[in-house]
């Protein structure tokens, strides 16, 4: 990379922008933090940016997962409808009737609804899937659940507009270190749980038949 880290700085702000759900999040506190990388020769490399942003997006899911403390569960059939592209519309309604209001919401590696795939910098997973009025669908490599889970907050979740200004890229013998502020920002986090209520019962009803014939 010829250009200095802090010029780079302006090409990696006009990428990450577009991902509102990291840029603009509503600070309340923040924590130093940084990433590393043994690379094969002291040039700044793109990639190893990258790759810092991923670790900043990995840290930033998993606080919004430990920060999800109430639970929703949807009946499956009211989610899934004839055409997977239907879904987003039917969990915004069925969230709508009970009063919460939802921007962004993280889902499992599962064929929810039709993806768009970009060829940007950055991993997919990155880019919305779905939008719909104004509500994001992300499919997150970091929720792995038996059950479909979705993961959703009501606002942004992390403020990189802020992260990128303090970033510190500094190179030590090959060994690439990221330094920056890691953000805890001013949103709500629900953990949606979408189940086959039906199945589920029955299968809690013979467990607990197990259990007593045991």
């Amino acid at each position: 990379m010829r250009e200095t880290f802090s010029e780079y700085k302006k090409t990696l702000e006009l990428n990450l922008i577009r991902f509102n759900y990291l840029y603009s999040g509503d600070v309340i506190s923040h924590i130093s933090s940084s990433y590393s990388e043994i690379r094969n020769n002291d040039l700044r490399s793109p990639t190893f940016i990258i790759n810092s942003i991923v670790n900043i997006y990995n840290e930033s899911i998993n606080n919004m997962i430990s920060r999800s403390n109430k639970t929703i569960i949807l009946e499956h059939k009211k989610i899934f409808q004839k055409n997977n592209i239907y879904s987003g519309y039917n969990i915004l309604s069925e969230l709508d009737k009970m009063g919460i209001q939802t921007t962004y919401h993280f889902y499992p590696d599962i064929e929810m609804f039709k993806r768009n795939i970009s060829n940007g910098s950055f991993p997919s997973y990155f880019y919305s899937d779905l939008v719909r009025m104004s509500k994001y669908f992300l499919r997150c490599p970091l929720i792995d659940e038996d059950e479909v889970v979705i993961y959703a907050t009501d606002a942004a979740i992390q403020s990189l507009v802020y992260s990128i200004q303090n970033m510190e890229y500094i190179i030590e013998y090959n060994n690439h270190i990221m330094k920056y502020d890691l953000y805890d920002c001013k949103y709500n986090s629900y953990k949606i749980i979408i189940r086959d209520i039906s199945k589920y019962r029955d299968v809690q009803i013979n467990k607990i038949l197990n259990e007593e014939n045991n």
